[in-house]
């Protein structure tokens, strides 16, 4: 695995750290249990998904039943042949090698990571049970109504099937759209990253596949997203009454932390976010199969969905609580989570949806997918003429704004797409506001992984 010694502009604090960047052939063992485990975690949501809304008899509609049917047999189908291309992609870009310290890496890397798994749930304990207990509340109220008024309208299923569909499909089309853009100015696309550090990284595969491979990734991240609220959803069959109680405890919620100015939940998530990524960069296993993906794919924002690979997806849904919220909720903020994700994440200019939206939120995250470790944590404004936000942790480990990689980025969107006024000065100005909070030398995963370590 290609490891940098991160001894650049972005990290003076730990010139000697050894990271965990990209894969090499040593992984293929590795990579191949990751993708069986996406498999596994994908089939679930396949399974789920098999049954059509009740509302959607058979005998009622015919052609969208058969419909229904036909397209769960194709998303199998294209699910297991994604997996397999994946693998060549590989093959074809790497090789293939036998890892002596496989086994060693599955058990000591994979306890190592269900302990770490265990202690986000725990970081983010005070969200989850509240979500737990608004969706307890929920479920005693459903049993109230259904006992009391049985065989209304309120005591039936709601049809989430529709709602999740839906919601996987938009942003799919719209990633689609983005795939044709890429595919038709694949050389456009070469000319750039040939002026980057990927240099070397892009030969030994066609931009064509390269393209494809970041479709694919974006794809397959976006269901395991969503598996545990699929899986959730069909085991405990929500029904209108209950969804009615989720949404209006969300509203009350809201408007309670806001008005009445409660302790915000976001700062748990960030500081969740920065260690749960840091340790995927230095952690052979939770690198290969959990957060690998993530930069196994050109720069683009056809492979993003939440800054995150697949089962690291699945892991923040699980460690977060979203299955637990309200379906109609949670389901829309999805929808914008992923869309902003690929706005987010692309990172190569003259081509749609176009990078200007990374300049204007002046995110500093583009570093990262060019090879650099820092920064780790949020370095970007959340709106365009919001505050300019950064991780504690990324500034207590030297990360300076201005640096001469933000720099050639800069300089790389004002060749392609331009730069709006003051541009430059806005994203070199660096963070005003800290987003969570340093994480001592105890707890901090760059300082406390030895190199090499499973």
């Amino acid at each position: 695995m290609d490891t940098n010694p991160a001894a650049d502009a972005t990290n003076k604090r730990d010139p000697k750290a050894r990271v965990l960047i990209q894969y090499r052939k040593e992984d293929f063992s590795l990579y191949l249990l990751s993708l069986a485990a996406i498999f596994v975690v994908c089939f679930l949501a396949w399974r789920a998904l098999r049954s059509p809304p009740a509302e959607l008899g058979k005998s009622d509609f015919p052609i969208l039943f058969s419909a229904w049917e036909w397209g769960h047999r194709g998303a199998f189908i294209a699910l297991s042949g994604s997996l397999v291309y994946l693998v060549i992609c590989f093959v074809v870009r790497r090789g293939a090698a036998r890892d002596p310290s496989f086994t060693r890496t599955v058990l000591r890397g994979g306890a190592s990571y269900l302990s770490y798994f265990g202690a986000l749930c725990w970081g983010a304990r005070r969200r989850t049970l509240r979500l737990l207990a608004f969706w307890c509340v929920a479920l005693a109220i459903e049993r109230v109504w259904v006992t009391r008024a049985p065989g209304s309208f309120w005591t039936r299923q709601l049809p989430w099937q529709p709602i999740v569909v839906a919601q996987f499909l938009i942003p799919t089309a719209f990633r689609t759209v983005m795939l044709v853009a890429h595919l038709a100015r694949r050389d456009h696309v070469r000319g750039v990253l040939e002026q980057s550090p990927m240099k070397r990284w892009i030969k030994g595969m066609s931009m064509w596949n390269h393209v494809v491979q970041a479709y694919v990734t974006g794809v397959i991240c976006h269901l395991c997203l969503i598996t545990p609220c699929v899986v959730f959803y069909a085991a405990t069959r929500p029904t209108y009454v209950r969804e009615a109680a989720l949404l209006f405890g969300y509203i009350v919620w809201n408007q309670c932390e806001r008005r009445l100015r409660f302790g915000a939940e976001m700062p748990i998530f960030f500081n969740n976010f920065y260690k749960d990524h840091a340790n995927c960069h230095v952690s052979r296993f939770a690198f290969t199969i959990v957060h690998g993906h993530h930069h196994d794919t050109i720069p683009s924002g056809l492979a993003a969905v939440a800054d995150s690979a697949p089962l690291e997806s699945t892991a923040r849904t699980l460690w977060w609580g979203w299955f637990l919220d309200s379906i109609l909720i949670i389901n829309f903020q999805f929808v914008w989570l992923v869309f902003r994700g690929m706005h987010n994440h692309q990172y190569i200019p003259g081509v749609f949806p176009y990078s200007r939206y990374v300049i204007a939120i002046c995110t500093h995250h583009v570093l990262h997918h060019y090879g650099s470790l820092y920064p780790l944590g949020f370095v970007s404004r959340f709106t365009r003429d919001g505050p300019f936000y950064g991780h504690a942790n990324d500034l207590s480990h030297g990360y300076e704004a201005d640096n001469a990689k933000i720099r050639w980025y800069i300089d790389l969107m004002e060749k392609y797409e331009g730069l709006p006024p003051h541009a430059r000065e806005r994203i070199l100005a660096g963070p005003t506001v800290l987003l969570g909070e340093a994480v001592d030398s105890v707890t901090d995963p760059i300082r406390t992984y030895s190199a090499g370590g499973a």
